[in-house]
C-alpha cells in the first residue's frame, strides 16, 4: 500500500512541475515585430532573381534590387525557398548581400552564391526578409 501512496506522489509532483513549466512556456514574451515604418521601408524593396544550380547543388543567383524607398538600404537579408518538381518546400537558402543600395535606385548582383541547395529544387521563391538603412552605419 505504501508504494502505491508513494507512486502516486511521485507522478503527482511530475504531473506539477510539468503543468508549471508549460505555464512559463505560454507567457513567455511574444517575438517583436516589426515597426509599421520598418514595415513598410521593407515593402518598398523588389527583389527579381534568377539562378542556376551547379553540378554540386550550389544555388547561384543574379539578384536585381529595386530601392523604392526615400534612404539607402545596406545589408539586405535574402532568403530564398526552394521548391521540388511537386511543389513540395524543401527547404530555404539564407544570405546576406553586404553592400548599399541607393534610394530611388536599381543594383543587380550577379554570381551571387547562395549556398548548397537540396539536389531536387527546382523552383525557388526568395524574398527581402530584412535590411540596414544606410543611416545605421557607424561614424568613421
Amino acid at each position: 500500500m505504501r508504494t502505491i501512496v508513494l507512486l502516486l506522489l511521485v507522478v503527482g509532483v511530475i504531473g506539477m512541475l510539468a503543468l508549471v513549466n508549460n505555464n512559463q512556456k505560454q507567457e513567455a514574451a511574444p517575438a517583436p515585430q516589426a515597426s509599421a515604418p520598418v514595415q513598410r521601408s521593407l515593402e518598398n524593396v523588389d527583389l527579381k532573381v534568377s539562378w542556376r544550380k551547379t553540378s554540386t547543388n550550389m544555388m547561384i543567383a543574379t539578384i536585381a534590387v529595386t530601392n523604392r524607398n526615400d534612404h539607402d538600404v545596406k545589408d539586405l537579408d535574402v532568403e530564398c525557398t526552394m521548391y521540388s518538381p511537386g511543389g513540395t518546400a524543401l527547404g530555404e537558402a539564407r544570405r546576406t548581400v553586404y553592400d548599399v543600395v541607393p534610394a530611388k535606385a536599381d543594383r543587380a548582383f550577379r554570381d551571387f552564391n547562395m549556398g548548397i541547395i537540396h539536389g531536387q529544387a527546382n523552383t525557388a521563391r526568395c524574398n527581402v526578409i530584412g535590411f540596414a538603412n544606410r543611416a545605421d552605419r557607424p561614424k568613421p
